[in-house]
């Protein structure tokens, strides 16, 4: 589609006493291009009647910023409680939730970290995984298909007492590992 200027759009206009195929021959001419069609010359024409003005003036692009109130809102929200998640914040300050994520992400720079479970490894465990892998390589150089009669699957843990569900689980930080702050979480 072939954008005009501002200035072709009003020699149409000025020349709309003329029919619309002698607008586009002088076009041409005038500007040794394509001209435009018809309903553009009978629009442009239409708005310059109606407004005053042959330039469409449309809303600028985009999204309107968030202003600086809303962006200190949600970092005082976050720096009470960084584990909270976007959804509760959003219900506590009335901000939608994806402002309120665009906010964290993009102007205040903050990620979500999210828990994982590890276990407390002692001195005795560190013995332990040492002789393993010593007896491993071992067998592994007695055996050149050692390996391929070993399976390997994902490691999973049962609890008694209930699931821990750390996938909604969530800290919002600029450190490298806001764990440090938090302290992990032991099975």
């Amino acid at each position: 589609m072939a954008t005009f200027t501002g200035a072709e759009r009003a020699r149409c206009v000025l020349l709309f006493h003329e029919s619309a195929t002698s607008i586009q021959c002088r076009f041409r001419t005038e500007y040794r291009r394509d001209p435009p069609s018809r309903p553009y010359i009978y629009s442009w024409h239409k708005n310059f009647v109606e407004i005053g003005c042959c330039v469409r003036h449309e809303e600028s692009p985009g999204r309107p910023q968030v202003s600086d109130a809303t962006v200190e809102h949600v970092r005082e929200t976050f720096a009470r409680s960084p584990k909270k998640s976007t959804r509760r914040a959003a219900v506590e300050t009335g901000i939608p939730q994806k402002t309120v994520w665009r906010v964290l992400r993009r102007r205040l720079h903050l990620k979500p970290y999210r828990l994982t479970m590890v276990q407390h490894i002692t001195d005795l465990f560190k013995a332990a995984r040492g002789e393993f892998c010593a007896v491993m390589l071992v067998r592994m150089g007695e055996d050149e298909t050692f390996l391929n009669s070993i399976i390997f699957s994902d490691e999973s843990t049962f609890h008694i007492s209930g699931k821990v569900n750390t996938h909604n689980c969530r800290i919002w930080g600029t450190q490298e590992n806001p764990l440090n702050e938090f302290g992990a979480v032991q099975k």
